[in-house]
């Protein structure tokens, strides 16, 4: 940056003191560029730094995804895949909105307007319920009671090197299917009617599903799961693909456990309604 100061100032000689300019100058002359306009027409921008190199599939038998922001895109794409996939046919038949939602800031708490922790949810659910039912008074109480979240986020996966840090029996491994996150603390969301009811989707649709606990001596990070559940009251559970080097710049995880991911959520979508009628869970 220095010696970028030290040409800019060559060129284009020193910017006069009363100025004061909050950007580099040739940073500013290079978003001018790429926009079309004059310097002097921008006021402010919003601009992040991120790995534009292409995620990368290896491994001796291509096993293995490497590329930026794994956590959380792969669990998007998978989501809108498998709402995507839900044929016109499905719809006309199922009782229930199938509807998926992505939000903004949730690696920074989520507290923004287009955080998971702003109003957006509530507000699509109360349009809904307007379009569909808006003249019964208890209908949307009714819906967020028959409704169910799926928190979908990376899972920290066993390291060879540091297999210590999962309990013995909660290490979820790549290439072995999604895993139900539990916390105590409530960091995740999950209760045992949101493990059962995935579970049985999960079997519907053969996916393997595994389960993690953090070890009580360890910090637990947490998701919107807890979140988007205190908002509206619907029952929520966490769950995510097992991955390595989460939130490094090059993340890792198993290219079979996107197809597992997809085939859940796809199973959920389809069969979310009557696995509920049929569970005794109340």
């Amino acid at each position: 940056m220095l010696c970028s100061e030290a040409v800019s100032e060559l060129i284009n000689g020193k910017p006069n003191a009363e100025e004061k300019p909050s950007h580099h100058p040739e940073l500013m002359k290079l978003i001018a560029e790429k926009v079309g306009c004059d310097v002097a027409m921008i006021s402010d921008f919003d601009m992040y730094l991120y790995d534009v190199q292409k995620g990368v599939v290896g491994g001796l038998y291509d096993e293995f995804i490497f590329s930026a922001r794994i956590d959380n895109q792969i669990s998007c794409y998978s989501a809108l895949k498998a709402l995507c996939d839900e044929g016109e046919a499905d719809i006309d038949k199922d009782e229930m909105v199938s509807m998926i939602a992505i939000f903004d800031h949730e690696e920074v708490g989520s507290a923004s307007a287009v955080g998971a922790a702003g109003s957006f949810t509530l507000d699509v659910v109360k349009r809904l319920i307007a379009v569909f039912d808006g003249t019964d008074p208890d209908s949307y109480e009714r819906a967020i009671r028959s409704s169910f979240v799926v928190s979908v986020d990376g899972v920290h996966g066993v390291h060879p090197n540091y297999s210590d840090r999962h309990h013995m029996n909660h290490r979820p491994v790549m290439h072995s299917g999604p895993a139900i996150k539990y916390n105590a603390n409530q960091r995740y969301a999950t209760n045992s009617i949101g493990s059962s009811i995935i579970k049985k989707i999960a079997e519907l649709s053969s996916t393997p599903i595994q389960e993690i606990c953090v070890k009580n001596d360890s910090p637990c990070g947490s998701t919107i799961g807890p979140i988007t559940a205190t908002l509206t009251g619907i029952n929520t559970i966490d769950i995510g693909n097992p991955m390595l080097s989460m939130h490094s710049v090059r993340e890792q995880c198993g290219t079979i456990d996107v197809l597992h991911m997809n085939n859940l959520l796809s199973s959920f979508f389809k069969n979310y309604s009557k696995v509920r009628a049929s569970l005794p869970l109340d």
